[in-house]
């Protein structure tokens, strides 16, 4: 038997399905005794009473104790009086000490008699009920049941306080070391204690993984039949659960699915067929490699902005601290521009600003998802925060410098001497840094060396200077990316990239969807799911275990000579 312990504080942070708490423990030894069948009860109350006292509990709040029971005719009365003697303190008839053992169920299990005892009575929190004990016909005649207050539960029983139960479990070991614990059920989730984003809105990304094509199958089918129990309001929290917390193996699938119904079919074909509509499979050989396109240009900022506001609370947070750094007036923000009033966006004072906010917001959403760049490039306003990503000054000093060029320059394409001259002081009192990781510089087309560091003369050219996207897509190829992960909603820069390609023809995924998880996780990359189910603040659930692929070895048949 097999338990998993963690403090109940890093549960909680973690998003854990808590199913017991252990409020008290102790342990104690019998001593000098009559033997193995023969305990010592003066030692059982002292260690139940310690127990008690390192759970700062009274006798009465326990509801059941979950008995050793040997069963031997000696031991067992002795058991029971010196627990009765402790725990039936302050009882009254109403409120007996239930008692029962797994041992009539399972048998004693020697090394493994304490923790069945331990597994039965966190099942039976879980279910709400109190199993009744088999093979019991009389209660003992060796037991003073009248002053103990307590009885046997002898059918089902739901739990006294079903809002806090309560239990105590003993071990007595062969050695005469004993042990009592005192457990809690898990608290029920209030509503208040639930997250602000709930993550059950819109499709939910399903992902699945086995050592081969065939375990992959049969698990598919497996969550295929759990699917067909599971509400629409529980499928983010059955998708994160499958997701986070279990290794994940070469042969992967991956779908995007708006309802569990959806996801029970796609997965039922593809356990039948090895392949299904809307299922992508692969076989992941090594992590693969992605590369973080920031373009000069978004369609429609608003509405990419939009989507990556439904993916993550981290796009409002980040718009947020833009706006302080900014300092606007009253009339003017981000946020605003953005979601309520577009034609703020007509002033490139506020346009160029917002377009860095909604860029880095989106790079620092896939960074927390766990998924990070070989290489990096930008083009135009996106080089702003590609450097950033690249570490060579912080994202605030970006957004100021992206601020200062909507404010000098404006909506003009060729800045008067002035206003660069302006601009380049300025750029030279941020703090510059020589790159991280890979930074094409889209200007010469080539990879920024480690040493370099690009100050306010490099981003004065920048305002003004053509894109040498050709030499950059060469560049590119050498880092030899798998993908393509830009960040804007028109996939031109990743386009133009793609077909100057000359060795490798990336895959161009969307930042703005969840899509692009499945496509990175089936090639190889580590998502962080633990991350993305904190962000969607989802609780773990029940999902099926993997299903064991037996193999059998016996030896062939021998013929006789």
């Amino acid at each position: 038997g097999v338990i998993v312990l963690k403090r109940t504080s890093d549960a909680e942070r973690d998003g854990d399905r808590i199913l017991a708490t252990i409020r008290g423990t102790a342990i104690g030894h019998n001593g000098n005794n009559g033997g193995l069948t023969a305990p010592s009860g003066k030692s059982q109350q002292q260690m139940i009473r310690r127990a008690l006292a390192n759970a700062g509990m009274q006798p009465s709040e326990v509801h059941y104790l979950e008995a050793h029971a040997t069963g031997t005719e000696l031991g067992d009365p002795i058991e029971v009086q010196a627990a009765g003697e402790v725990l039936g303190k302050g009882r009254d008839e109403e409120n007996p000490l239930l008692l029962g053992s797994a041992k009539a169920n399972l048998s004693h299990l020697e090394a493994a008699g304490g923790i069945s005892g331990l597994i039965k009575v966190v099942l039976s929190m879980q279910h709400g009920v109190i199993p009744g004990q088999i093979h019991f016909d009389e209660p003992s005649p060796h037991v003073r049941w009248d002053r103990i207050r307590a009885e046997v539960v002898t059918g089902e029983r739901a739990w006294p306080d079903p809002a806090r139960q309560v239990a105590g479990v003993s071990a007595l070991g062969m050695t005469g070391t004993n042990a009592h614990v005192i457990l809690e059920g898990a608290r029920a989730v209030e509503e208040e204690d639930a997250p602000e984003k709930s993550g059950t809105e819109g499709p939910q990304v399903l992902v699945l993984s086995g050592p081969n094509e065939e375990g992959l199958r049969a698990l598919s089918a497996r969550f295929a039949g759990a699917l067909e129990s599971v509400s629409a309001s529980d499928f983010a929290n059955f998708c994160h659960s499958a997701a986070s917390g279990r290794k994940h193996f070469p042969h992967r699938l991956a779908l995007v699915a708006d309802a569990p119904g959806h996801a029970a079919s796609a997965l039922a074909s593809f356990g039948e067929n090895g392949e299904a509509k809307d299922v992508l499979y692969g076989v992941a050989e090594g992590k693969a490699a992605v590369a973080w396109l920031f373009p000069g240009e978004i369609d429609d900022l608003s509405s990419y902005a939009g989507s990556l506001d439904r993916m993550s609370s981290t796009l409002r947070k980040t718009l947020q601290a833009c706006d302080n750094l900014a300092e606007w007036d009253d009339e003017v923000s981000i946020e605003k521009a953005l979601f309520e009033e577009p034609s703020l966006l007509e002033d490139a004072a506020v346009r160029i600003p917002a377009f860095f906010a909604v860029q880095m917001a989106a790079s620092k959403i896939w960074s927390a998802r766990g998924i990070e760049p070989e290489v990096v490039i930008g083009e135009g306003i996106g080089q702003y925060a590609a450097a950033c990503t690249a570490d060579m000054m912080d994202w605030e000093d970006g957004f100021r410098v992206a601020a200062k060029r909507g404010e000098l320059i404006g909506n003009s394409s060729e800045p008067d001497t002035l206003a660069a001259d302006a601009f380049e002081e300025f750029v030279d009192q941020i703090d510059h840094r020589p790159p991280n990781r890979p930074l094409v510089c889209s200007l010469s087309g080539k990879i920024v060396p480690i040493h370099k560091v690009l100050g306010g003369t490099y981003w004065r050219d920048q305002l003004t200077a053509e894109s040498n996207l050709e030499e950059a897509a060469s560049a590119l190829d050498k880092q030899a990316c798998e993908f393509y992960l830009e960040f804007g909603n028109r996939a031109a820069l990743g386009d133009v990239l793609a077909e100057k390609a000359e060795k490798t023809t990336p895959g161009r995924l969307d930042s703005s969807t969840d899509a692009a998880l499945s496509d990175l996780y089936v090639a190889g990359c580590k998502p962080d799911f633990d991350a993305i189910a904190k962000e969607y603040g989802a609780r773990r659930v029940s999902v099926p275990n993997y299903p064991f692929q037996r193999k059998y070895y016996w030896l062939p048949g021998v013929g006789k000579s």
